[in-house]
């Protein structure tokens, strides 16, 4: 199962009293005596990865209602030391602990209860994060800075988002693996868009990703090759990041724009569709095929043209558009739309949303199908 089997953990750790130690798991039972504390950590349910983290930390408890109890936990003796070398925003336990905790009741509410009870935000002395259940690691540069483009919430949210995604639904195979990174980085997108209600930095930071994705058109693989398009070039280790967790979000995207509401502008069929995907296989593996029934459940079309073009295979069209509008009879127009698509098979299709605006802002959405060349 490519180091994925699952088990049990029971674990006991006996430590300095004067450190502040999280561990996957229930904490069951604690005992101080003297400098010494013992604590013992029982998961409720197999799982396939454990963690803790110990450190003279500083506990910092924060709760959105209705959701669960988050503890961020920083060194924040350490980040006066860094602030003399790199600049360091104030309040950083409390910006960490909004974005989690927020994070945590967004994706409760789109994607359906978490399978924890409570909540441990840690910090690291390293420039990754990882999540286990019930817990995060991350980078000691989210806590000593948030950037004004949205990385930093983006990253918080997206280890969050993996107790739904890689957690809660786990993927078959490494062919799926985008069910996990892709799904938490779109969540961690989506959550900025929520929580900023800034369209723009949304659209942004896909801008920058498509800019990722473009470089390596047609070189690293497909989504659905998974870390195996590590070797796909020998000079740049960011396909793995650019295929499958920028390219995978994108896919996301794409879905929820295709079940957009063009009249309300309305995610609920596409929310719907996510919280029914989590809900079937909460606790259990799923494949690229398992979402893509599901998806085809909602949008009651056949969507294997979309899932081969855009997870099983590279190809990525330009279209370039040209328009023109023509007197009619009664004061209308007749307005044509011609759309080249290059640099894909003859076969290709894609449905393009249009705008059409019709003076005194007004506008009419519509989608339009194109396959072909022109």
């Amino acid at each position: 199962l490519e180091g994925r089997s699952l088990a049990r953990f029971d674990l006991t750790f006996t430590t300095g009293s004067n450190y502040l130690l999280a561990s996957v798991g229930d904490r069951v039972d604690s005992t101080t005596s003297g400098r010494t504390t013992r604590t013992r950590w029982v998961t409720p349910a197999p799982i396939r990865n454990a963690s803790f983290n110990l450190g003279l930390f500083k506990g910092y408890d924060v709760r959105e209602q209705d959701a669960p109890p988050v503890t961020v936990m920083i060194s924040e003796e350490a980040h006066k030391k860094l602030a003399r070398v790199y600049v360091q925003q104030r309040n950083m336990r409390e910006r960490v602990g909004a974005d989690v905790s927020k994070s945590l009741k967004f994706f409760q509410e789109v994607y359906g209860p978490p399978p924890v009870r409570r909540f441990y935000a840690t910090e690291i002395p390293d420039f990754h994060g990882e999540a286990f259940p019930g817990m995060v690691h991350l980078s000691w540069t989210t806590f000593q800075n948030t950037g004004d483009q949205g990385e930093d919430e983006v990253f918080r949210a997206h280890e969050v988002a993996h107790q739904w995604w890689g957690i809660g639904v786990d993927f078959a195979s490494y062919h799926d693996q985008w069910l996990s990174e892709g799904f938490s980085n779109f969540s961690g997108l989506w959550y900025l868009q929520t929580v900023s209600k800034d369209n723009d930095k949304y659209f942004d930071m896909l801008r920058r990703w498509r800019s990722s994705i473009l470089l390596r058109e047609g070189e690293p693989g497909p989504i659905s090759l998974g870390y195996r398009v590590f070797a796909t070039r020998d000079d740049d280790l960011d396909d793995y990041q650019t295929v499958v967790y920028k390219k995978g979000a994108w896919v996301v995207h794409m879905l929820r724009i295709l079940m957009l509401d063009l009249k309300t502008m309305s995610d609920d069929r596409f929310t719907a569709m996510m919280k029914d995907f989590y809900t079937r296989y909460e606790g259990r593996r799923a494949s690229t095929e398992d979402f893509q029934r599901v998806v085809e459940r909602h949008t009651g079309a056949e969507m294997g043209w979309f899932f081969d073009q855009w997870v099983h295979a590279t190809a990525i069209p330009t279209y370039r558009v040209a328009h023109r509008a023509e007197p009619a009879d009664n004061g209308q127009y007749r307005v044509r739309l011609r759309v080249r698509q290059e640099g894909v098979p003859e076969s290709f299709q894609m449905y393009v949303p249009v705008t059409l605006h019709l003076g005194k802002d007004r506008k009419a959405r519509v989608r339009v199908k194109v396959e072909g060349p022109v």
